[in-house]
């Protein structure tokens, strides 16, 4: 368990490196469409992006989003507070950079997840854990979906929460065995709704279960379960999903953005009404005591479990109305719609994608059929069959649901390739054969092989990567239309016409939002937090707040300078803490920073000049020089006053008392 927990934090602080390669405007497909989606949602309204369907994943960042927000490590909330703010690509710029931080930990937990799902549908112990978790950490699709944002991975891992909550299911007993099954079904759902294309991974789940059933006797709680609580599951499912069917008649919002060429696809709305009652219905039929009835009995709980993962998407929304038109929308296009043909009008052949990755295909063949010439219990037959199964899947997912083995979506299909491979040879391992082990071990090192060769993806990643560096692209949406066209508007009011200098400077800002958020807490120590809404850049043509008059003049020095509006002063909090403060060490000066006392305290440094602007009217009031910088707003000159290293109170309180001021940091350096 030691060695798994060392190699889970190796994995992500691997995968964070990778996350940090590219800044947040590197790619707008999908970083910036999550990202405006998950504002829209926070602002009462519906995403627009609803073509994966994406929902699944838009479930999990969306929730993150809001607990972030309110643990104060977020600072903007929703697409309403855009225009409050001075340079609102700060806000968007640390937003996407938290949901590309989701990333590592998702790849983590897909890999973990799956490999947990290996050892029990096996039966060995952490030594299988370890070697599978490996397996897939060193894999071509984690190394590409930790560079880059995509709905896929949340898939994949939703998938593989799916094959590991089925396995569990079969290694617990009672109502805990059926909560599992049920769990396993709506973790299924959440990834096909997340990227349809998944879909054979998560298949793969009750599969993976019938595997247990035929080699290790397991599934005795689904044994158990009689032919009438089987039928009021199914009728419970089959009564959900048609609730969704009459949803999913409902017009179509039209800023959602889809691939969908009709919403008529009858044959998709009959396969699922068929996959949901075939359990059920095969219950009637077939004998208590044998495993196709376990089997049947525990898929009917995760039929019931996928249906009910459409309503849970209602929790995207933040009000019961929204939830609803979303829950009609995602059923309507997972059951009604029929993806555009034109999207891939060539797609690659089975044998294209075999000569692409051949290891891939050739590698749980040979692990299969050293299981069939080594295995000799009588079972051999029926695991075969199941494993043959699950390779009918992968072949489908390569033949059907991936363009090409070497991009991304390659996700589709080596995660359950390499889950296939890793369950026969652990099969083979578990014969009692020295020339199986050793067969096992040869297959294990190309395994490691396979990984090492994977090292060179990250260069050649880098390589193709630049050709999403579009920094004009932050200003208008993806799709170029639905509710996102709100927060365009706001970008361009605000970016779009202005001089290309000043939004050069803009576009710097947020790309080091850390460090500036962190100088303006530096320098203004005894404001709290700072409120990043009045953090902006001095460039002319730009505006110090949303409603605010533009910058009409810049001195040439301090031209892309960081500026921050300070709010009005408010009342120091808490001086009865002052006692306990200085109990516990606090020097006089930290309990006035740590209470919010004399917010007009300023700390320049000598590689930070600081400047606080006031009226031009009041030049003489602080005496001034004639060459002293000056600003200008609409009709209004400010003049610059500079804090030195050494101010002292007098200064900071007269400049303090007055109102209109705001306060330009610039570095000395860089």
């Amino acid at each position: 368990m030691f060695l798994l927990v060392v190699l889970a934090l190796i994995a992500l602080a691997w995968f964070q490196h990778r996350v940090g390669r590219y800044p947040y405007y590197a790619f707008d497909d999908m970083d910036q469409i999550t990202a405006l989606d998950v504002l829209l949602i926070e602002g009462g309204r519906l995403p627009d992006q609803i073509s994966h369907p994406t929902a699944g994943m838009y479930l999990l960042v969306s929730w993150t989003q809001r607990l972030a927000y309110l643990a104060g490590w977020l600072h903007l909330r929703d697409f309403a507070a855009l225009p409050a703010w001075t340079n609102p690509l700060l806000g968007i710029a640390e937003l996407i950079e938290f949901l590309r931080g989701h990333l590592p930990y998702v790849a983590v937990g897909a890999a973990l997840a799956i490999a947990g799902a290996v050892m029990l549908a096996v039966g060995e112990g952490a030594w299988m854990l370890v070697t599978v978790f490996a397996c897939i950490l060193t894999s071509r699709t984690l190394a590409l979906h930790t560079l880059i944002f995509r709905t896929d991975l949340f898939a994949l891992f939703y998938a593989a929460l799916a094959l590991l909550l089925g396995t569990l299911a079969l290694r617990t007993e009672r109502r805990t065995a059926l909560a599992f099954a049920v769990l396993s079904g709506l973790a299924c759902g959440l990834a096909v709704t997340s990227k349809v294309q998944i879909l054979p991974t998560a298949a793969a789940a009750p599969l993976l279960a019938l595997l247990m059933m035929v080699k290790q006797e397991r599934g005795a709680a689904f044994g158990r379960i009689d032919v009438r609580h089987n039928m009021i599951i199914m009728a419970a499912a089959l009564a959900a999903l048609g609730a969704l069917v009459l949803l999913a008649l409902a017009p179509l919002p039209e800023h959602f953005y889809h691939y969908r060429s009709s919403f008529s696809n009858i044959w998709l709305c009959g396969a699922a009404l068929a996959a949901v009652a075939t359990p059920g219905l095969a219950t009637r039929y077939l004998p208590r005591d044998g495993v196709p009835y376990r089997f049947f009995s525990f898929a009917n709980l995760m039929a019931l479990g996928f249906v009910a993962a459409f309503p849970v998407l209602g929790m995207v929304a933040t009000n019961p109305l929204n939830a609803v038109r979303f829950v009609a929308a995602i059923a309507k296009v997972s059951l009604l719609g029929t993806i555009d043909s034109a999207l891939n009008p060539n797609p690659p052949r089975l044998l294209d994608q075999f000569a692409a990755a051949p290891l891939l295909f050739i590698l749980p063949l040979v692990a299969v059929a050293l299981l069939a010439f080594g295995d000799r219990k009588p079972t051999r037959g029926a695991a075969i069959g199941v494993l043959a199964a699950i390779g009918v899947l992968a072949l489908a997912s390569a033949a059907c649901f991936s363009r090409g083995m070497v991009g991304t979506d390659v996700i589709f299909t080596e995660p359950l390739i390499l889950l296939l491979s890793c369950v026969a040879l652990g099969m083979v391992w578990r014969q009692r054969s020295a020339w199986l082990h050793a067969a096992a071990a040869g297959c294990a090192a190309v395994l490691a092989l396979h990984a090492i060769a994977q090292g060179e993806i990250t260069a050649l990643a880098d390589a193709t990567g630049p050709r999403y560096f579009r920094e004009s692209r932050q200003l208008v949406t993806c799709c170029g239309r639905g509710n996102q066209s709100a927060i365009e508007a706001v970008l361009q009011r605000r970016l779009g016409d202005v001089p290309e200098l000043s939004r050069d400077a803009a576009f710097r800002q947020a790309a080091n939002y850390g460090a500036v958020s962190l100088r303006a807490a530096t320098i203004l120590p005894n404001r709290g937090t700072i409120d990043w809404r009045r953090i902006g850049v001095l460039g002319e043509g730009l505006a110090l707040s949303g409603a605010g008059e533009r910058i009409t003049r810049v001195p040439e020095t301090l031209h892309g300078a960081a500026v921050y509006v300070p709010p009005p002063t408010v009342p120091c909090r808490a001086a009865w803490l002052d006692r306990p403060l200085a109990f516990f060490g606090l020097f006089s000066f930290e309990a006035e920073a740590w209470r919010g006392c004399h917010p007009e305290t300023i700390r320049p440094r000598s590689d930070i000049a600081v400047l606080v602007f006031i009226p031009a009217a009041r030049r003489a009031e602080f005496g001034l020089a004639e060459d002293a910088p000056v600003v200008g707003i609409g009709t209004r000159d400010y003049v610059g006053v500079t804090v030195p290293a050494d101010v002292g109170n007098d200064l900071l309180l007269r400049l303090d008392a007055i109102a209109d001021r705001f306060i330009v940091i610039r570095r000395a350096y860089g």
